[in-house]
């Protein structure tokens, strides 16, 4: 097994900053987005970069033009949830830190192991994590992530693009009731259901996402109010 990591003997430069000067001109949800960050990394970049860190060099020069190729594909924007590509990276991944593994341990771990939670998982850290785009592609990598900052615009930042899309992005103890008045009072009342037209109880539907409902339903309360002060 080799000790060294494969962007440390290569990496496809030219072809992933070529995708990532066009990532500058997407604006459809991306993170970008979401707040003004000056130093924002592109994710194209940074999706390759963590996955090259995390997988072995190769002395195969096929398997190292594979490879290669691999992390261009990985790169471009329009592969970011391609569900076959990520799998393989986080396959290659966990394959490679399980060698890691048995090598410092001195016995077998397996892939198997690793996904079960018996076993550590990859561990990326990025104690200046800014807009987040290196902790999010390592998240997408299956990595465990540990992301900070010490400016509180980023940590707000971080905490959207990270934390708050696992712990609301689907239902969860304590949630409201998506058909019971909700928001703020809006003279003596409540300003109306998360989902207009579901009964109090009624349950949510199986692909209801309620961090994407508050959204938009604050999202709208916030241009509604607005558009009162300006009339």
């Amino acid at each position: 097994m080799s000790e060294r990591r494969f962007i440390e003997e290569s990496f496809p430069v030219k072809e992933v900053s070529a995708i990532s000067a066009r990532e500058k001109n997407i604006r459809h949800g991306h993170i970008s987005t979401l707040h003004i960050w000056w130093a924002r990394r592109p994710l194209a970049a940074s999706r390759a970069t963590a996955y090259a860190a995390l997988v072995e060099a190769v002395d195969d020069l096929l398997a190292w033009q594979r490879r290669r190729d691999f992390i261009v594909e990985l790169s471009r924007w329009e592969n970011s949830l391609n569900r076959m590509l990520l799998q393989k990276a986080r396959r290659e991944i966990l394959e490679a830190h399980a060698r890691r593994l048995a090598a410092e341990r001195g016995e077998p771990v397996t892939v198997q192991e690793i996904e079960a939670g018996r076993v550590p998982p990859p561990r990326v850290l990025d104690p200046f994590a800014g807009g987040g785009a290196i902790p999010l592609e390592a998240l997408r990598l299956g990595c465990e992530v540990h992301a900070g900052d010490y400016n509180p615009v980023a940590v707000l930042i971080l905490k959207a693009t990270l934390e708050y899309p696992q712990k609301y992005g689907r239902p969860f103890d304590g949630m409201p009731p998506v058909g019971e008045a909700y928001g703020p009072m809006v003279g003596g009342q409540r300003a109306g259901p998360l989902l207009p037209g579901m009964e109090p109880e009624e349950a949510p539907p199986a692909d209801f996402n309620p961090l994407l409902e508050a959204v938009k339903y604050w999202g709208n309360w916030v241009l509604e109010e607005a558009r009162k002060e300006l009339a």
